[in-house]
């Protein structure tokens, strides 16, 4: 979990020190993935494995960081919409799960509902994908997987 710890802190201090437009700019998608793809996929890949206990100190070392993840949340759904690849595709919504839905959920609901044509596209039903993340859940992001299955969100 150490290790977590000092990867999280990294990823924080280079979402900090790159300015804002480079996650919306496309020219700039190859600079980001050398700089965070791989730290970010191996956060979220060792979210998706490990315990309950771990996730949870997870959730709230990322919670601590000002949410800062919510822009790997907009990395992760830049690279899903772009590949056939499930595991980044399954990897790009439990970025939502780490986050917790925050700072404002809607931001996360709306990346998920985008990415929902393109995992369609795959044959793959979203609902599944999102019943698997809800698992590994906090409570919070559990109940908001369980609305977008549901096709009913609340602001709460």
């Amino acid at each position: 979990m150490k290790d977590m710890q000092e990867l999280i802190a990294k990823l924080h201090s280079s979402y900090k020190q790159m300015p804002p437009y480079k996650f919306r700019k496309s020219e700039y998608a190859q600079e980001i993935d050398i700089e965070l793809t791989q730290p970010y996929l191996k956060l979220t890949d060792y979210y998706k494995s490990t315990t309950n206990s771990d996730r949870q100190a997870i959730r709230q070392l990322v919670s601590q960081q000002d949410c800062s993840y919510i822009g790997f949340c907009s990395l992760a759904f830049n690279q899903a919409k772009d590949t056939n690849n499930h595991n980044i595709i399954y990897l790009a919504i439990l970025a939502h799960s780490i986050c917790d839905f925050s700072p404002d959920m809607r931001d996360n609901v709306l990346q998920l509902q985008a990415m929902e044509p393109k995992i369609i596209t795959l044959n793959i039903n979203p609902h599944t994908l999102y019943r698997q993340a809800a698992e590994i859940s906090g409570e919070y992001g559990a109940k908001k997987f369980r609305e977008l299955i549901r096709g009913v969100i609340s602001c709460s």
